[in-house]
């Protein structure tokens, strides 16, 4: 048996491949670790190696389910805080088509709070949180924050494209004039 806490797949359930009887090779595998306190997580892995062979070793980690019901995708622990559910490692893209319904649904349904502003999603640049959207329960007013200031663009995808306007962090805005139908506005 493994150390607790060791990530070994040999010590769980490996599933392979026999194509034309021509030896088993290993694909994917999944284990359970443990702690001294004797809490378990399950491990989910992968084979990318490539070599067809038996080698519980080259199972890589992909994703987790920890002791807490986190499920953590291509990382071992939470990034930001112990209240995520759901952790990813890498660009997540959600693809659904339909012209009644909105691909992804956020719901906030802590009511205690009247006429604050209920935060939907924060932006972090790796120094802390510079954006928020979020929406105020007791109006429905929908808010929009950056701690530097705004600014919306157009032109381009993403988030390249010619600066429209710009809201300054203490209220200050600018327009950039442009033309509509040749026509300055």
């Amino acid at each position: 048996n493994s150390a607790d806490g060791t990530v070994d797949f040999s010590q769980g359930i490996i599933f392979t491949d026999n194509v034309n009887n021509n030896g088993t090779w290993t694909h994917a595998g999944i284990v359970c670790t443990g702690s001294t306190t004797y809490n378990g997580n399950l491990v989910f892995g992968t084979d990318g190696s490539g070599a067809r062979d038996n080698s519980a070793s080259n199972i890589t980690e992909r994703m987790r389910i920890n002791s807490s019901g986190q499920v953590l995708i291509n990382r071992t622990a939470q990034h930001a805080s112990s209240s995520e559910r759901l952790s990813v490692n890498g660009m997540t893209s959600i693809q659904f088509n339909s012209t009644s319904s909105a691909s992804l649904y956020i719901f906030y349904e802590e009511a205690t709070s009247e006429g604050t502003i209920q935060p939907f999603i924060f932006c972090h640049d790796g120094s802390g949180i510079r954006a928020g959207l979020g929406v105020q329960r007791s109006t429905g007013l929908t808010v929009l924050n950056g701690q530097f200031g705004l600014v919306l663009a157009s032109g381009a995808s993403g988030v390249g494209g010619t600066e429209r306007l710009r809201i300054t962090s203490v209220g200050e805005s600018k327009f950039t004039r442009g033309t509509v139908g040749g026509t300055e506005s």
